[in-house]
């Protein structure tokens, strides 16, 4: 007698999605806003995301690179460019080896790239990097949400 058993797994769009969005777009703003306070924005901003992710179990490397690179930009502070760039590298290279062609893991590898060969404009190319971060992950959170809401008016 054969018994066939099927598991389906599905997620659940998490809060670290709308936490992290909603964080990245304060701070994108307040690095546009005060460029001044660069360092004590990027890395609390790096900080806060590394522990975010942490508490919610995403990903341990990308968590620790955060934290790390916070903590390197606040000892730091003239190195901010290669701190961000560090992030952003092991943020681009998990987005693209873990989703796929992701427009995010693209854009946060050429960031990197012009912020190594570009130091003088970080304020600006954090600010709009941590806006397009954190809308993207707004958008994906939206969109997961009415996506799940039509799936369980089909399913009823």
């Amino acid at each position: 007698m054969a018994s066939y058993f099927s598991i389906n797994i599905s997620t659940r769009p998490g809060k670290h999605n709308i936490l992290s969005a909603i964080l990245a777009i304060l701070a994108g703003a307040a690095a546009l806003i005060w460029p001044n306070y660069l360092y004590y924005i990027v890395g609390g901003f790096l900080i806060a995301v590394g522990l975010i992710f942490a508490f919610f179990q995403f990903s341990s490397i990308v968590s620790a690179g955060a934290v790390l690179a916070g903590a390197f930009i606040i000892v730091k502070p003239a190195l901010i460019p290669y701190g961000f760039a560090f992030f952003l590298i092991v943020l681009g290279v998990s987005l693209l080896l873990s989703v796929g062609f992701s427009v995010m893991g693209i854009l946060s590898l050429l960031l990197a790239a012009w912020l190594i060969s570009n130091p003088g404009s970080i304020a600006v190319l954090i600010g709009i990097f941590l806006l397009f971060y954190g809308l993207n992950n707004l958008i994906k959170y939206i969109q997961s949400k009415t996506s799940a809401g039509k799936s369980d008016k089909l399913s009823r």
